[in-house]
């Protein structure tokens, strides 16, 4: 399964509804430099000891280079710099997460027949070093794994017992069990103090953001209103929330709001599709997936929406992302 077919399935899952409640929007303006210049790729059996997290640490994500939904996983600093193609085969690798200390990342994939999640060992991988990715889930398709900072557990979506739930387990695989059992829950993601998640859930036939305490209690439903949200992300320190909102199938905007779901701001809207917005590791600016600078990229802006970049010029189509710096 791609993960195109995946955001597919997603959004099937909506049924429209009509809400009042909706919060009154700011919008920044954003200045558009030119998309960077074309990235010399560094083929995948070659060792790159120059991954050193120039720019801020290291960005890892998912590209579909020849529109034919077969995704490969990338690598480079967060600077742009190092661009490395990570996997070559004919499966789907997507949807990257980094362990804390960013020498491992958990990802998903279909190379061994349903989409189930898997642990790279990028560290071994930079050296040049033999490489073997580990599949931690065997049951029914899971999607999205998120690797707690604290290094206790891997959380992720998965489809087992009918519908999406998101479930945990140890960062071996071990001890799977459902964490949040609510229709549709799907796209997970940490507090940096690993206390505290945010997803994405269906409710009234939207998809809408919420919390959840690393205890599993305490849900707090985030946004109200008549249109799609999801994809949300905390900030290094708590205190606010970037995601995606669309009041279509394909439109998606980069919004933020505090940890309360208060004080919404629009960040860029390119008319296309921007979405998977992740903060960088000191709180100053947001990476996400963007048509602004007039081709599907990756782009960093500062987290008022301004000063917004291009930091890949890639064919294809760019989706999840993550990005961590090197402790």
């Amino acid at each position: 399964m791609k993960k195109v077919i995946l955001t597919i399935i997603i959004f099937l899952l909506l049924v429209g509804c009509q809400s009042n409640d909706e919060s009154p929007i700011e919008t920044n303006q954003t200045s558009i430099p030119d998309p960077t210049s074309s990235q010399n790729i560094i083929p995948t059996n070659e060792p790159n000891l120059h991954l050193n997290g120039s720019g801020g640490g290291l960005i890892v994500f998912e590209n579909e280079e020849k529109s034919d939904y077969n995704y490969e996983l990338f690598v480079m600093n967060a600077d742009g710099s190092e661009l490395t193609k990570l996997t070559d085969n004919p499966a789907f690798d997507g949807a990257p997460s980094f362990s804390p200390d960013v020498k491992k990342f958990a990802f998903t994939s279909t190379r061994n027949g349903n989409m189930n999640v898997f642990i790279f060992n990028l560290e071994a991988y930079i050296k040049g070093e033999p490489t073997e990715a580990i599949q931690l889930t065997d049951e029914g398709n899971n999607y999205c794994p998120a690797w707690a900072p604290d290094n206790s557990s891997i959380v992720f979506t998965s489809d087992r017992d009918g519908g999406f739930k998101i479930y945990k387990m140890n960062i071996d695989g071990s001890d799977e069990e459902i964490f949040i059992d609510l229709d549709g829950a799907f796209y997970p993601s940490w507090s940096s103090d690993s206390k505290k998640l945010v997803f994405n859930a269906k409710a009234n036939g939207t998809n809408e953001i919420y919390s959840i305490d690393a205890t599993g209690e305490n849900i707090v439903r985030l946004t109200n209103n008549s249109v799609d949200d999801q994809f949300a992300s905390w900030s290094p320190d708590g205190e606010n929330i970037a995601y995606s909102s669309s009041d279509s199938i394909t439109l998606f905007d980069i919004y933020t709001m505090d940890k309360n779901g208060e004080s919404i701001v629009k960040l860029i809207a390119s008319g296309n599709s921007d979405e998977f917005p992740i903060w960088s590791p000191d709180g100053t600016q947001i990476l996400c997936r963007s048509s602004i600078t007039g081709s599907d990229q990756l782009i960093i802006m500062d987290k008022d929406g301004s000063n917004v970049r291009a930091i890949t010029n890639l064919p294809g189509v760019i989706m999840d992302c993550d990005w961590k710096a090197i402790p």
